[in-house]
């Protein structure tokens, strides 16, 4: 195995770990143990990304893994996690803890667990702060990683191992994911190192994925809502004059689904702002995706798109983006300028105002040359309120055919309308007529169906008036290593 060439020891990792699964991060620990080639191979795949998050085991391991000379040149991207203990009544939370109904004498061993794991979180904490040692401990880590150049922001499962280790049971009331202290503490740790990135990810919706036998992260979410406005607002003003050394070369700029839909009207303001600031240090974007998601009225492009960005994407390849509204020559103008370069465009829910529509758009698109163009398309353009349906239009923009797909789509629309209109007039008239014999048969008998919906319902309200106390689980996932 010693005399392997690196190339091929990547084949077998290939075929060993496809994916970036439990079960192939398993099976690389494994080959790690076959022979220091293999390792250093497979420590490639394994500290890739690492997860960080305002913890005092988090930040211990992100400085061994710094100061390692050998898994630190393989640290490409830091998955950050804006969690932070919310310090609060210790009683209180541990009588949530027994509201839980279980065997007694385990009750009370899990309540004194999770008081003193608790406790100890909060000390840790207090402490950290204090002296500004997580700041440091961060900045320091940012600053011997030598290949360091992608951060990936928001809600994960970071530390979930360690937090259900510590705990054992939990309340979701003990965490913050809305970023207040540990956003801004990333971006001025990311100033004073000097760090220089290439890809940015900001996501601050509350969506967990659910991994096999872990349950402490996805019980937060009815309670955890994303980063709220003034972190991302504080996080840009900590950059400082270093927002340009930061992002200036950031080739990817992802803010996937910023969820605003709580936000009053001045901070869906403020943190527009603030994302447009750190755009405008951008020079190179080839993929720009930005999708920010709120209730009321719909943003113009103008007022999500930064005026100078189309100075700023000659080169850009990818573009993802949705949820505005804009005229028909302002959509033209933005995206025809990156047609020579464009290869994937995805559009959400954008409206084009009337009197033109998506079918103007597309014919103006039609005058350009779209030499690279293999996929466009449009969620929900045409009015709709579902995405879940798309319609692809590159190959009428390349002129490929001249079969309109805006027009074929709403031809679509209005005829399953009309078919669904003739069934309910059928079925109506046929509910007329059978009045008679369908009242019989409900005053007559109390079906099965009914006694058991009847069942099902008093189980339901039952769940629902439990505490919504929750048992963490310590197994182990993609995102807890640390």
């Amino acid at each position: 195995m010693e005399q392997l060439p690196q190339e091929l020891l990547r084949v077998i990792i290939d075929v060993l770990a496809p994916d970036n699964t439990n079960a192939s991060r398993e099976v690389l620990k494994t080959f790690q143990l076959v022979s220091k080639d293999c390792a250093d191979a497979a420590a490639g795949v394994l500290f890739r990304q690492i997860p960080v998050w305002i913890s005092r085991v988090s930040l211990e391991n992100l400085k061994a893994v710094s100061e390692h000379p050998v898994i630190s040149q393989h640290v490409r991207e830091i998955l950050f996690a804006p969690l932070r203990f919310v310090k609060g009544n210790i009683d209180e939370l541990v009588v949530k803890v027994l509201a839980r109904r279980a065997h007694l004498e385990i009750l009370q061993e899990r309540c004194a667990k999770y008081r003193f794991g608790l406790l100890q979180y909060w000390r840790d904490q207090a402490l950290l702060a204090q002296d500004g040692q997580d700041l440091q401990m961060v900045t320091q880590a940012l600053q011997i990683l030598p290949n360091m150049n992608s951060i990936r922001i928001g809600p994960s499962l970071v530390g979930s191992a360690d937090i259900g280790e510590s705990l054992g049971a939990g309340t979701r009331r003990e965490l913050s994911n809305n970023g207040e202290y540990t956003l801004p503490l990333l971006f001025r740790a990311m100033a004073n190192a000097g760090t220089c990135l290439q890809s940015f990810t900001l996501d601050n919706s509350a969506k967990y994925v659910r991994p096999g036998g872990l349950s402490w992260l996805p019980a937060l979410e009815s309670r955890l809502s994303g980063l709220s406005s003034s972190a991302v607002c504080k996080a840009v003003d900590a950059l400082g004059d270093k927002r340009s050394m930061v992002f200036g070369a950031v080739k990817s700029f992802q803010v996937p689904c910023f969820c605003t839909s709580k936000f009053s009207h001045e901070e869906i303001q403020n943190a527009l702002s603030a994302v447009n600031e750190l755009l405008a240090g951008c020079q190179n974007i080839d993929h720009f995706s930005l999708n920010v998601i709120h209730s009321g009225e719909v943003r113009t492009l103008t007022e999500v798109i930064p005026p100078e960005m189309p100075v700023r994407q000659s080169k850009l390849r990818t573009l993802d983006t949705g949820h505005m509204k804009a005229s028909a020559m302002e959509i033209f103008s933005w995206i025809g300028l990156s047609c020579q370069t464009l290869e994937t465009v995805y559009l959400y829910f954008v409206l084009i105002r009337p009197p033109d529509d998506w079918s103007v758009v597309l014919n103006l698109f039609r005058t350009l040359e779209f030499d690279r163009l293999q996929s466009f398309r449009l969620f929900g353009c045409d009015g709709s309120e579902t995405a879940a349906v798309s319609v692809q239009v590159e190959s009428y923009i390349k002129k490929l055919t001249d079969e309109d797909p805006i027009a074929q789509r709403l031809k679509l629309i209005r005829e399953s309308r009309g078919i669904a209109d003739a069934n309910d007039s059928s079925e109506s008239s046929w509910h007329t007529e059978s009045s008679d014999e369908s009242s019989f048969a409900e005053n007559s008998e109390i079906s099965s169906d009914d006694v058991w919906s009847a069942a099902s319902s008093d189980e339901t309200t039952a769940d629902e008036q439990e505490d919504d106390t929750s048992t963490f689980s310590s197994g182990s996932n993609d995102e807890d290593g640390f």
